[in-house]
């Protein structure tokens, strides 16, 4: 009870400092101050405000900031990182992305609400006022040129907010999810009051930005935030999701060799919930009815920490072979030994919502068959790129036929038959992804 106490008064309190800020920013605005910039310099110094970042696990959204890191810092820019230290092993990966030597990161403690039910901006509340004192002194300490955080979870962005505004910072958010909407995990609020909340949260944020990123197409920018009004949508742009050329490089990759003899059909990372799972097996089992002799010639082999699922709704004769969580070498390793890749997401996700393994799986070069919506974000990237085929998550025996008919594809030639566009690959490439941020890192401080 007094924890549960203490996280109430906290949450009180980061509402109550934020907005207030709010007001004084308003009122600066409005009379026009300005600091004097007399011998500030254009130092390239960025402040990246994340809660998680390696060595935890890629599931906590970790691999975006960090690719940014490496390459921004290779381009010159003098990086801070302020972050918490993993709370646990569990939640480590040790084999995972690093982080530059040249790159000052300052960890604090990984404080979580736990009491409250639904805490806004979400449990991660109560690192802001940690953060956000330690924000405020790297900046000066420093002279950081602009200050970058990334959600979820969303106390990020409350936390850079209110370190820019006081410090006067530009100050760039990443949105690598919606936040008031989003549909699913963790971050819905389901009371009515809080959402309201939330939303106001995001409004405020937003109208403090000077540059907003998204990680999907800019056409789906409506569906994304709570608005886009207020001259928001000019601050916006779209960075999305992508591969890092190095992780395709070493000699471990070029190691993995395909089972002659075996149609291998991969599925590597997150099953969302039960549906994903079914748009998988129920065409499995369907194409194993009408044709169990060919499976004994396939395989299905998964990766990821849902290895529960599989096990609960396996119902055929299928050989399985189930990896569960491995490192992000292995785990594109197994990408390269498929003869086909699975990708899928269950009905309720938005047509926006594109997940960021798609964009390895599109490096890697096996063809993908994805159950998704047809006229999604994933679709039009398989679509231009050619590096696959969609199946209607509705219709199991239309994925059972393309099952069917890729089988036999690879029966007769050893190999499926797919036309992809490379040069619309490269275009995902971590590298030219942090080059278009430098540019709009340059942008806000000159």
């Amino acid at each position: 009870m007094k924890r549960f106490i203490y996280e109430l008064l906290h949450q009180l309190c980061v509402l109550l400092v934020f907005f207030t800020v709010i007001i004084y920013k308003r009122f600066i605005d409005r009379v026009s101050f300005t600091r004097d910039s007399k011998g500030d310099e254009k130092n390239k110094s960025l402040l990246i405000i994340s809660f998680y970042s390696p060595p935890y696990r890629s599931v906590a959204g970790t691999q975006r900031t960090s690719k940014f890191i490496k390459y921004l810092s290779r381009l010159g820019w003098d990086i801070t990182l302020l972050t918490t230290y993993p709370y646990n092993l569990e939640v480590q990966d040790p084999s995972g992305e690093k982080i530059p030597d040249n790159v000052d990161v300052v960890r604090i403690k990984p404080v979580i609400a736990w009491s409250m039910k639904e805490p806004v901006p979400d449990r991660y509340i109560v690192w802001i006022f940690p953060a956000l004192i330690t924000a405020l002194k790297l900046v000066r300490s420093k002279k950081i040129s602009v200050v970058y955080a990334t959600a979820p979870p969303y106390s990020n962005l409350i936390a850079a907010t209110l370190c820019s505004i006081l410090t006067r910072s530009p100050l760039i958010l990443d949105f690598r999810d919606p936040w008031s909407r989003i549909v699913a995990g963790e971050w819905v609020l389901n009371n009515k009051l809080l959402k309201k909340i939330n939303e106001r949260l995001e409004l405020e944020v937003l109208r403090c930005a000077s540059r907003v990123l998204m990680v999907v197409r800019y056409e789906y920018v409506d569906e994304y935030f709570i608005t886009t009004d207020h001259g928001i949508k000019d601050k916006i742009v779209s960075i999305a999701n992508g591969y890092d050329e190095e992780d395709f490089d070493s000699r471990e990759m070029h190691s993995f060799e395909k089972c002659a003899d075996k149609f291998t059909i991969s599925y590597v990372g997150s099953l969302y919930d039960i549906e994903t799972v079914m748009n998988i097996l129920t065409p499995l089992q369907e194409w194993y009815n009408s044709r169990p002799d060919d499976f004994s010639r396939v395989v299905f082999v998964y990766a990821g920490p849902n290895s529960d699922y599989l096990k609960k709704y396996s119902f055929m004769n299928l050989t399985v072979e189930d990896h569960g969580y491995v490192s992000h070498t292995d785990a594109i390793g197994i990408r390269y030994k498929s003869d086909i890749q699975i990708f899928s997401q269950p009905s309720t996700f938005k047509p926006h919502v594109l997940s960021g393994k798609i964009f390895e799986m599109i490096r890697v070069g096996v063809p993908i068959l994805a159950v998704t919506n047809p006229n999604g974000a994933v679709a039009k990237l398989l679509q231009a790129t050619g590096a696959g085929f969609v199946a209607v998550q509705e219709n199991p025996c239309e994925t059972a036929i393309l099952f069917k008919k890729l089988f036999d594809d690879w029966n007769a030639h050893g190999f499926i038959k797919f036309n992809i566009e490379d040069d619309v690959v490269k275009t995902y490439s971590r590298e030219s992804q942090a080059q278009h941020l430098a540019n709009l890192l340059d942008e806000v401080i000159s």
